[in-house]
């Protein structure tokens, strides 16, 4: 019975930590398309300086600045989990709020 019990809790621990890499990997994906997204709205030179960012002759532009690029990912991420434990704690206070009023019924 107690393997079981050892067993059970190592799966939950490896789905947890599965689910945090996974999460983790989406949410660097989606600062990236927002990153993107924000420079093709207000424009590269905004984002990373005017001095780091090279245009050439078909159009396109490269950044100098690798850094920038990364603390505004970073900014972004922050925002992200920012988001996502405000629904976490929403929801959890929802259900928590229903469950004490289903007890008072």
């Amino acid at each position: 019975m107690a393997k079981h019990g050892k067993v059970r809790i190592a799966v939950r621990i490896a789905a947890l930590a599965f689910g945090g890499y996974l999460y983790l990997c989406l949410a660097y994906l989606i600062a990236g398309l927002i990153f993107y997204a924000l420079v093709a709205r207000f424009g590269p030179e905004f984002f990373v300086g005017a001095e780091n960012v090279v245009h050439d002759d078909n159009g396109g532009c490269w950044y100098t600045n690798p850094d920038a690029i990364l603390f505004w990912h970073g900014l972004i991420m922050l925002a992200e989990f920012a988001l996502t434990v405000l629904i976490v704690w929403i929801a959890v206070r929802r259900r928590k709020r229903r469950h004490d009023f289903e007890e008072q019924s």
